[in-house]
């Protein structure tokens, strides 16, 4: 659960099936919500500070998926095992996720200990450390 930093009467929270939602605490009710999307825990989710229309999640299954806030529809899937330094892993989970405060950028830590730095929207690793 993440509270919104321009509005705090709104959290982010994510759901045991791998949906998001949003909720209005001052209504008292949701405001939208995703369809299922990770397969597994979500365990970090941000909104993108450059542009608000587009939330982050990182999940137990390895993927960091793009949603547009206003129609809550996925906008992209980023695999941290496909072409990554973690390509012959078994498994890589994400535990945290970073907006870059300008770009479509994205840091994200795992289990593994690296630091990959993605181009979310279009699924591009751009560098490993």
């Amino acid at each position: 659960m993440r509270k919104i930093r321009k509005d705090p009467n709104r959290i982010l929270i994510a759901l045991k099936n791998g949906a998001l939602l949003v909720f209005n605490l001052a209504r008292k009710r949701v405001e939208f919500q995703t369809e299922a999307g990770h397969a597994e825990t979500v365990f970090d989710l941000e909104f993108c500070p450059s542009n608000k229309d587009l939330i982050a999640s990182c999940s137990y299954d390895g993927t960091v998926r793009v949603w547009e806030a206003s129609n809550m529809k996925l906008v992209q899937i980023n695999d941290t095992l496909k072409n990554t330094p973690l390509n012959k892993e078994e498994k890589h989970i994400i535990y945290s996720l970073s907006w870059h405060p300008m770009e479509s950028k994205i840091a994200l830590v795992g289990n593994h200990g690296y630091i990959l730095i993605f181009d979310c929207l279009k699924n591009k690793l751009l560098a490993s450390y």
